[in-house]
């Protein structure tokens, strides 16, 4: 009988041992997810590094970054890089009504006809890098378009908007967007 005991306890000491990895191993699309959300916020991380805002745009050396409408991507913005070329980053949730507000740039998720023509209305001409997931908010005010499929992110670059915004973008980055194709 003792015998069987030592046999079970590692048996038993593998499955404690197992089992969490187990039961907490994240599903495939949760994973993806993820994934998705990391390159995502490195994809964002880098476009902010390479924009110049107008002298006297931003507040010493603080970016906001604000977030409207629902982004599918959002987990990991603010988080994995909180200082990019010496700007704090600050990530705040604001509504299309709120701006242009302290926001020196916007994130966009989906967001309905009249949320849309009121971000437009509130950013256009003014110095708000605007940065939107790929669909219906990527409109006229959008500068970048991102696109996140499988672990891959690509983006689509709306020059007029960058232009009429007043803020530079490196022509590096240029160089890595397709521009964007309007029908």
């Amino acid at each position: 009988m003792a015998g069987r005991a030592w046999l079970s306890l590692p048996l038993l000491f593998a499955i404690l041992l197992l089992a969490p990895v187990t039961f907490l191993r994240a599903a495939p699309s949760e994973t993806l997810d993820a994934s998705q959300d990391m390159a995502v916020s490195q994809i964002l991380n880098g476009i902010l590094s390479y924009a110049r805002w107008p002298a006297g745009t931003l507040e010493g050396d603080t970016l906001r970054l604000c977030l409207i409408g629902s982004p599918r991507h959002a987990e990991f913005l603010g988080y994995h890089s909180a200082i990019i070329d010496g700007r704090r980053i600050v990530v705040e949730r604001k509504t299309p009504a709120d701006l242009p507000g302290t926001c020196n740039a916007l994130y966009t998720g989906a967001l309905d006809n009249a949320e849309r023509d009121t971000m437009v209305r509130n950013v256009v001409g003014k110095p708000v890098l605007v940065i939107s997931e790929r669909g219906e908010s990527c409109s006229v005010a959008s500068m970048f378009c991102l696109t996140a499929v499988d672990r891959r992110v690509t983006f689509e670059i709306n020059l007029d908007a960058v232009a009429r915004s007043g803020i530079r973008i490196h022509p590096s980055v240029l160089k890595l967007a397709r521009p964007q194709v309007r029908p």
